[in-house]
């Protein structure tokens, strides 16, 4: 199974390399066939030179090569313990791997820094603030987990992130699956309190653990007290994350 899926991905690799070359080659050729028409029409004021279909056509086509591009990511669902181990990014565990592979595709799909941030979030009042050591005060479990990443959009939209990667089925995982729909719940409640935040919030749930449990936040999500705000807040897997970031930001 391992040979089969190495053939399947280095296939679909060979597939997005033809087609980006197959794109260079017609920008070529169009770009020739514009060079020519200008030489046998070149008009008497350049500065009202029009602009060919021809030309017109390159432009479109080279921002949709450059806008279209997209990395290979797996689903979730095939993400197995066993898949993790046989992974050259992965070493033991106890690296934070797992994050550094999220947060590499992330500043790859935005092209954006994703810093780390102190941000928690106060589950009795729903307030987003800083508070790097929460466990050094007594009213340490009243706050939430920080998030793992931060990415300024705009004045109108801030990204908090969420990372996780959890394989294989226990009372461990189930555990921390748990406390992710509380963490999301927070988050919900948040928006609902603070409608106006310029804040969207992002989870990323890697791993077919996660995978096997989304209905559960779905289920979340479709709540009718969240119907005005879940668009702010996104539930799925790294791959599921580039196309949500193509549909919104990448124009």
């Amino acid at each position: 199974m391992k040979v089969a899926a190495s053939i399947f991905f280095v296939t679909i690799s060979l597939i997005i390399n033809m087609t980006q070359l197959t794109a260079a080659r017609h920008v070529s050729e169009l770009a020739r066939g514009v060079f020519k028409q200008r030489l046998l029409s070149i008009p008497d004021h350049p500065l009202q030179a029009p602009i060919s279909n021809a030309a017109i056509t390159i432009q479109k086509i080279t921002r949709g090569v450059q806008n279209r591009r997209r990395y290979l990511i797996p689903s979730s669902t095939v993400q197995t313990k066993i898949w993790r181990q046989e992974q050259s990014w992965y070493m033991n565990g106890k690296k934070n791997e797992c994050e550094i592979y999220q947060r590499n595709f992330i500043e790859k799909i935005t092209n954006m820094k994703c810093a780390k941030s102190d941000k928690r979030l106060h589950i009795p009042t729903k307030i987003l603030a800083d508070n790097r050591y929460p466990m050094k005060k007594v009213d340490g479990f009243d706050w939430t987990e920080d998030f793992d990443g931060f990415i300024p959009i705009s004045d109108d939209a801030h990204l908090y992130l969420n990372l996780k990667f959890i394989c294989d089925a226990g009372g461990s995982q189930t555990r921390s699956l748990r406390e992710v729909y509380h963490f999301i719940t927070t988050q919900l409640d948040h928006l609902v309190l603070f409608p106006t935040s310029s804040v969207q919030f992002v989870n990323i749930l890697d791993g077919n653990t996660c995978a096997n449990s989304m209905d559960k936040y779905e289920f979340l999500l479709k709540k009718p007290r969240y119907s005005f705000v879940k668009n702010r807040v996104f539930v799925g897997d790294l791959n599921e994350f580039q196309d949500w970031w193509f549909a919104n930001y990448k124009k």
